[in-house]
C-alpha cells in the first residue's frame, strides 16, 4: 500500500520523487511519512516543431521551412492546486494561438472537474489524400488553405482514485481554399469550402499503470464516442460518429523484466464519409516500422507489442552546483525494447491509392528508450515491416 500512494503522488505530475519512512509507534500502530521533492511548475519556453507526422518523414523532405516556431507557458500546478493553465502561440507552415484551463474538482466532494480550451489555427498546406499510402499535399506560397476555430469545454466526474468519465462540447468553425474542392470534393461533408458544427465527446478512463510516463505494471482503458456535429448549424453533416477504444495492460515478468499489450479499435459510422474525419494510420495511430506510411480508412485494429528489459533502472544522481533540488536532483534510466506491432485499416471508399489497407501490416524491431525525468522519453527504434523496409527511428514518446 504504501508503494501504491509512492506511485499514485508521482501520477500527480506535481513531484519529481516520494520518498517514504516508516517509524512503529505503538505495538500495533505506525506512522508513515512521505517527503516530496516537487517539480519546477512554471515552464516559459520556446516551440521548434515540425508539421510533418513524425521527425523521420520531416528529415526526408529535407525542407527546413517546414517547422513552426513560437513559445508556450505552462503552469502545472496554478495556484498551488493542481489547476492547469496553458498559453501557446506558434508561427511557421502552421500558425495557432491557443489558451486552456482545467481545475481538478469544483465540489466538496472532490470528485466533478472542469476544463475549457480556446483557439485559432491557420495552416498554410493541407493534406487532400493518398498516392501509395504517401500523403498529397496541397499548398500556394503565402496562402491560407485551411483556418480552424475552436472552443472545447469539460465535465469529468471521477468517483473513484482511478475512474473518470468526462463529457466534452465542441465547436468548430472550418475553412478551406476553394482550390482544396478542385482536388478532393469531399473534403468537407457538405462539399462546400466552410463548415460550422457543434458537437460533443463522451467517455471513460480506468487508469492503475504504476506510473504513467513509462508503465512497467498495471493497466489502463480509455474508451470515448465522438460526435462532430449534431446538426445544429447544418442538418445534412450530423451522421457521422467515431468511436475508438483503448486497453493497455503491463505484466511485470521478473526483476527488470516487463511485457507491455496495447489493443486498440476504431470505428467511424458515416453515410458519406468527408476526408476531414477519415484519418486512421499514421496521425495519432501508429505501428513501429511504418513511420513513412499513411492508411485511410473508416475501421482500424492496431495491435502493439513489447518486450522490456531495463539495462539500467532508473538511478538519482545530483549536480552539486545547483542548490534547487527540483533541478539538481536528476534520474536517468535505460531500456532495451524487443517489440512487434501489426495493425488493420478497413476502407470501403478509397482503395486505389491507398494499396495497403484491407490487409493485415506489421512491423517489428529492437529500440534503447532513455527515461528522464519531467516524463522526458527519448526512443531509438531499429524497425522492420511487411513492405521489407528497415529504418531507424527518433521519437520523443513512450512506445506504448
Amino acid at each position: 500500500r504504501i508503494e501504491e500512494s509512492k506511485e499514485n503522488l508521482i501520477n500527480l505530475k506535481l513531484f519529481n520523487f516520494v520518498r517514504t519512512t516508516v517509524v512503529k509507534t505503538a505495538a500495533k500502530t505506525v506512522e508513515v511519512n512521505f517527503t516530496v521533492t516537487e517539480r519546477w511548475y512554471i515552464w516559459p519556453a520556446p516551440i521548434f516543431e515540425y508539421v510533418d507526422p513524425n521527425l523521420n518523414t520531416w528529415l526526408e523532405t529535407g525542407d527546413i521551412r517546414r517547422v513552426n516556431i513560437g513559445f508556450i507557458l505552462n503552469h502545472d500546478n496554478f495556484r498551488g492546486l493542481n489547476e492547469k493553465l496553458r498559453m501557446k502561440a506558434k508561427f511557421g507552415y502552421n500558425d495557432a494561438l491557443e489558451l486552456s484551463y482545467s481545475k481538478p474538482f469544483i465540489n466538496k466532494a472532490k470528485t466533478i472537474g472542469l476544463g475549457f480550451s480556446i483557439g485559432y489555427q491557420q495552416q498554410y498546406e493541407v493534406n487532400y489524400g493518398l498516392a501509395d499510402n504517401k500523403r498529397l499535399l496541397y499548398s500556394k506560397p503565402g496562402k491560407v488553405i485551411r483556418s480552424l476555430a475552436l472552443v472545447n469545454t469539460e465535465v469529468f466526474y471521477r468517483p473513484k482514485q482511478y475512474f473518470k468519465t468526462y463529457a466534452l462540447p465542441i465547436y468548430r468553425s472550418i475553412a478551406v481554399a476553394d482550390s482544396v474542392l478542385s482536388y478532393r470534393q469531399d473534403y468537407l461533408p457538405n462539399t462546400k469550402n466552410s463548415l460550422q458544427y457543434f458537437g460533443f465527446k463522451l467517455g471513460a478512463v480506468y487508469d492503475k499503470r504504476n506510473r504513467g510516463a513509462y508503465p512497467t505494471s498495471g493497466g489502463q482503458i480509455r474508451s470515448e464516442f465522438y460526435k462532430p456535429s449534431l446538426g445544429v448549424f447544418e442538418k445534412d453533416v450530423s451522421n457521422t460518429l467515431i468511436f475508438n477504444t483503448t486497453v493497455n495492460k503491463y505484466f511485470p515478468i521478473a526483476h527488470r523484466l516487463s511485457l507491455g499489450l496495447q489493443l486498440k479499435y476504431v470505428k467511424t459510422w458515416s453515410k458519406q464519409q468527408a476526408y476531414l474525419w477519415q484519418q486512421s494510420l499514421g496521425y495519432s495511430n501508429e505501428i513501429r516500422g511504418y513511420e513513412y506510411y499513411i492508411l485511410d480508412g473508416d475501421e482500424l485494429y492496431n495491435l502493439k507489442t513489447n518486450v522490456n528489459f531495463a539495462l539500467v533502472k532508473p538511478k538519482n544522481f545530483k549536480l552539486g552546483f545547483i542548490k534547487d533540488e527540483r533541478f539538481s536532483k536528476l534520474f536517468l534510466g535505460l531500456n532495451l525494447n524487443l517489440y512487434y506491432d501489426g495493425a488493420y485499416a478497413n476502407n470501403k471508399y478509397n482503395i486505389y491509392n491507398n494499396p495497403i489497407v484491407n490487409s493485415w501490416q506489421y512491423g517489428y524491431g529492437v529500440g534503447f528508450d532513455i527515461t528522464s525525468y519531467y516524463d522526458k522519453v527519448m526512443r531509438f527504434d531499429f524497425s522492420w515491416n511487411k513492405q521489407g523496409d528497415f529504418g531507424f527511428f527518433l521519437h520523443f514518446t513512450k512506445p506504448l
